[in-house]
């Protein structure tokens, strides 16, 4: 095929592509879902953002100097930029545990416990072809996966179990701020 033959303009689809096309399209994940990873993401961010400012002691210092000022010149002071990081933690526990209560009977149990955390024959198989492949041990293929890896699966599985343990830590450590 020669370099002329390649066109350089997108060919528009026809109304029978554009159909078949959106008739492909494969639903990974309920919005709920979604929805839940992106209010997570934006919850760490502010807590990891609040919380590299407000780790300050004589003898340790998590953030440089600037960072610690621009952010208490954010929040006005340290007491609002401390109640801000304990207000967002508790609306990150409280939306998780609307979802997990509300979310376990219709999409919680079937798409996380049996399509995302749960290991079968396969799973078991590629982790141990995937770890004789990080040792050089072996050059065979990992076998086939559905939408997530034994990998992916066991990474899941962790961050569910820490879940609840991040939930409930804050209580202990909430007495120590002064």
């Amino acid at each position: 095929m020669s370099a002329s033959a390649i066109p350089t303009v997108p060919t528009p689809l026809t109304g029978e592509q554009a159909e078949a096309m959106a008739q492909r399209q494969i639903k990974k994940h309920h919005v709920a879902i979604v929805l839940l990873h992106w209010f997570n993401a934006i919850s760490w961010l502010l807590e990891l953002s609040t919380g590299a400012a407000l780790i300050v002691s004589p003898y340790y210092r998590f953030a440089p100097t600037w960072y610690l000022q621009m952010m208490e010149g954010l929040f006005g002071s340290r007491t609002n930029m401390l109640r801000f990081h304990i207000a967002v933690g508790l609306t990150w526990i409280a939306v998780f545990l609307v979802y997990a209560i509300f979310g376990f009977r219709s999409y919680l149990r079937i798409e996380v416990l049996q399509n995302e955390i749960g290991l079968d024959r396969d799973d078991v198989v590629w982790l141990k072809v995937r770890t004789l492949l990080l040792l050089g041990r072996t050059k065979d293929p990992l076998p086939p996966q559905g939408a997530y890896n034994a990998g992916q699966k066991l990474f899941a599985l962790l961050v569910y179990t820490m879940v609840p343990l991040i939930m409930f830590s804050p209580r202990k450590s909430l007495r120590f701020i002064r």
